[in-house]
């Protein structure tokens, strides 16, 4: 401690030379970081820095500056324990002064041809995709995500009746959430759903080759969920068509008030700003009007993650004192699973382009994360006072940012919590996956979320807590405070909220918040939703 003049300031810690990486797009990872001798990949550069700490030639702060530009990436760049710093010697990722450095998982792709049709299609050959090796959900085109075919275009066909085919059933467990909700029927652990179109809905999918049936998906929008599942068989004379997975909850079925629409086959390809990907290698798409597509900058997304911080959180070694300051996080890959997506409310398991364990003081700040195919961030398990702070998230697969697990951690030391989300602005969300929200807080308490605008989602604003009923949980003291929430629920999912809080939360505190443009399509949509089911 220091006593100046009868003061007491307290401890001042030994001052220490900073050490600055300098990191480039035309750099060379086998350079020095010096300014001259720039590195060139965000890999490149955390592998410096671990030579750095580890031949202890530096015991103070280390800063690794990006010039402008665009870091491309094939996978994402895993930090552990031995990433982090200090208080006294923090380890920052930021943009050089003047600089917005992107780290980008797409691919830029050229060599489009217009087809000889007339279609005003334009096609382009992927051998890798053609041989299996890969595949992509998504598309942009100068910036905007291009719409994969569908049809209806707009808005939903409806079901005429929806009948569900038992085929394994499923096996009582009064523990399970949506047990509190069957209606004294377990939920089957796989069922076939036979839907009986509306006359003429299914006229786009005569004439579809058997082979690609399987490749188109149907996105149903139910209650407050969302299912997305891959085709089993179609009959467009009987119009009828199956569809196989988890079997259905007895409170969030399908049926006649169930909207849907079929995307991903060559028959919907019709409107301008649509693309459709064949298995057989061939990437098709139809322009805007004006747009040139020769010119255009497409670009597909090759890996689905950014980042990945996995700190020690059951060793006690998290990953400690690492900023990312001012770097953008653009174009990440999102792609279903073969059974697709079964419906969860706001999407609570769904991936995130960058997944955060085991972290203490770990800072997001002026950063951009957009155009990504599931949630944009996430403190998943072990993770603690840690930030974001000034960040700008759009065109989200899925939601923002999510914090702690939607299961109670059966380790104490797996919990998450004290996270602050300040000053943020959340737009544009559940493109993928409508259900997901803006800021998702589940099994987890002590979280500051405030000054955010989340806008443009098509579930909830904020939903914090993941409890149905009156069971003891650890979503407690959670701050909910001056944020601004509108444009939610957009009238095409129903029992949601700006703010939708689940289970019991003793000590949150809800105040000083703007919501409005709250619209659900049946029913229960406010600005503030407390939700206990008993």
């Amino acid at each position: 401690m220091v006593l100046i003049g009868g003061n007491l300031l307290g401890w001042v810690w030994p001052c220490h030379a900073a050490t600055v990486l300098h990191v480039a797009p035309d750099g060379n990872d086998g350079a020095s970081g010096g300014e001259g001798s720039p590195l060139a990949s965000l890999r490149g550069a955390r592998d410096a820095v671990r030579k750095l700490r580890q031949g202890g030639t530096v015991d103070g702060p280390v800063t690794v500056e990006f010039a402008d530009g665009t870091y491309f990436q094939k996978e994402p760049v895993e930090f552990n324990s031995r990433d982090g710093g200090t208080e006294t010697s923090p380890v920052i990722y930021r943009a050089a002064e003047g600089a917005k450095p992107v780290f980008s998982a797409g691919e830029v792709l050229t060599g489009f041809k217009p087809s000889a049709d007339n279609s005003g299609v334009w096609t382009l050959d992927l051998p890798e995709v053609k041989s299996g090796s890969r595949y992509f959900e998504a598309l942009w085109v100068n910036g905007r995500r291009a719409v994969r075919a569908r049809m209806p275009k707009r808005g939903f066909f409806y079901m005429r009746q929806a009948d569900e085919e038992v085929i394994v059933p499923g096996t009582p467990n009064p523990r399970h959430v949506d047990q509190l909700f069957e209606l004294h029927r377990p939920r089957p652990v796989s069922s076939r759903m036979v839907v009986q179109a509306e006359s003429g809905d299914m006229a786009s999918l005569r004439g579809v080759p058997p082979d690609e049936v399987k490749d188109i998906r149907v996105v149903v929008y139910h209650k407050w969920d969302n299912t997305i599942r891959f085709l089993e068989a179609i009959d467009c004379d009987k119009e009828t068509f199956s569809t196989l997975g988890q079997g259905m909850m007895g409170s969030d079925y399908w049926d006649n008030t169930s909207g849907y629409y079929f995307e991903n086959y060559l028959g919907a390809l019709t409107d301008p700003g649509e693309w459709f990907l064949s298995r057989k290698g061939t990437l098709y798409y139809k322009p805007l009007p004006g747009e040139d597509v020769a010119q255009a900058r497409v670009v597909a997304p090759v890996t689905a993650k950014f980042l990945v911080l996995k700190g020690d959180w059951a060793g006690g070694k998290p990953i400690a004192c690492l900023t990312f300051d001012g770097i953008s996080f653009s174009y990440a890959q999102g792609v279903l699973p073969p059974e697709g997506f079964e419906p969860q409310q706001a999407a609570a398991n769904t991936d995130a382009s960058i997944v955060i364990d085991g972290a203490r003081n770990v800072t997001f700040q002026n950063c951009e994360i957009s155009h990504v195919g599931d949630y944009a961030l996430w403190f998943r398990r072990g993770c603690e006072q840690d930030a974001v702070r000034h960040c700008f998230l759009t065109d989200m697969g899925a939601g923002g940012i999510k914090v702690g697990e939607p299961g109670i951690p059966a380790d104490p030391k797996a919990a998450t919590g004290k996270i602050e989300i300040d000053n943020n602005i959340l737009r544009g969300g559940g493109r993928v996956l409508p259900c997901a929200v803006g800021l998702f807080v589940g099994q987890s308490g002590d979280n500051s979320l405030t000054h955010n605008e989340i806008s443009d989602f098509f579930y909830s604003g904020i939903s914090a807590g993941y409890t149905w009923g009156y069971r003891k949980n650890p979503a407690a003291r959670n701050r909910i405070s001056f944020n601004r929430i509108h444009l939610i629920g957009q009238g095409v999912l129903s029992d949601l909220g700006g703010i939708y809080i689940l289970g019991p939360s003793p000590g949150t505190t809800i105040g000083n918040n703007v919501i409005y443009q709250v619209d659900g399509l049946y029913y229960q949509a406010t600005g503030i939703y407390r939700h206990q089911a008993k």
